[in-house]
């Protein structure tokens, strides 16, 4: 009889422990939950701050704008049409604007980092008749052995060089590039030396560069916001050559980086990932 009651006993005593551990998962659950929603709360507070702070800067330079054409049209005309040529001719003063803009904005997203979505492509690829890959296109590896950069600090690829879906038209085509998404004015970097032939803009590259590293081997990048290099400019490995941007049939700031050499695209991922030759 006392074994039946021990028995009995152990098994109210499991009992009253599986409740207890079943009535702290529950409360962890509660818990986590609860704190991941806080999370996104205290998030899109710090976005709406930083959006509406930045708001009422703007607010408040239109104000200053309008009080001063106002009141002091003659010098306000004056001055803003100085500023403008300034801007226009000397490039130390566009440079350090630029920078003192960027700077600006970086600090206002310090205080709450607002994300930007990488997920920008570009249009411009070569058609696909018959199943047939394109006659200018190669997938034989090259072999690279100076100095080399990659085009984007930070960036994510959005677009390989393969055969895709267009993310303007939908229809199936090749990408003779990588399309590398990052913020918006991001610094683009030349892969390596060489003599800018083109810095132009075209309807679907929008503004772009093209350098010429010798030995019919060319590297180019498009959807640039501006374009710093010039026609003729001698360029080194590594320098800035242009910032990022959407221009041209662009679905977002990002970078088409297209390596050419002998008059064949080949995958620019060669240049900086020797995994690729053993096909990993």
């Amino acid at each position: 009889m006392d074994d039946i009651q021990d028995i009995q006993s152990q098994i109210e005593e499991l009992r009253a422990k599986r409740r207890q551990r079943s009535e702290n998962v529950d409360y962890f659950e509660d818990f986590n939950e609860n704190e991941q929603k806080e999370k996104k709360e205290r998030k899109d507070d710090g976005i709406l701050g930083v959006l509406t702070f930045q708001g009422i800067v703007a607010v408040i330079l239109a104000i200053i704008y309008v009080l001063s054409l106002t009141f002091f049209k003659p010098q306000t005309t004056q001055f803003t049409d100085d500023l403008k040529n300034i801007l226009h001719h000397d490039f130390s003063f566009q440079e350090k604007v630029y920078d003192a803009v960027g700077s600006l904005f970086t600090y206002l997203n310090s205080v709450s980092p607002v994300q930007a979505k990488l997920d920008g492509q570009g249009g411009e690829s070569i058609e696909i008749i018959d199943n047939v890959m394109p006659s200018n296109v190669t997938f034989a590896p090259v072999i690279f052995t100076g100095r080399i950069t990659y085009p984007i600090a930070k960036g994510r690829v959005t677009s390989k060089f393969e055969v895709r879906t267009n993310p303007l038209t939908k229809k199936q085509d090749f990408h003779n590039a990588l399309d590398i998404a990052a913020l918006e004015g991001s610094p683009i970097y030349a892969a390596t030396d060489g003599v800018v032939i083109k810095a132009e803009e075209d309807k679907s590259l929008g503004n772009y560069i093209i350098i010429d590293h010798g030995n019919d081997f060319t590297t180019t990048y498009g959807h640039c916001s501006r374009l710093i290099a010039k026609v003729g400019m001698k360029i080194r490995e590594g320098e800035v050559i242009a910032k990022v941007g959407s221009t041209g049939a662009s679905t977002g700031p990002h970078v088409h980086f297209a390596v050419k050499k002998d008059g064949l695209y080949f995958n620019p991922e060669y240049l900086y990932n020797t995994k690729l030759f053993k096909g990993k």
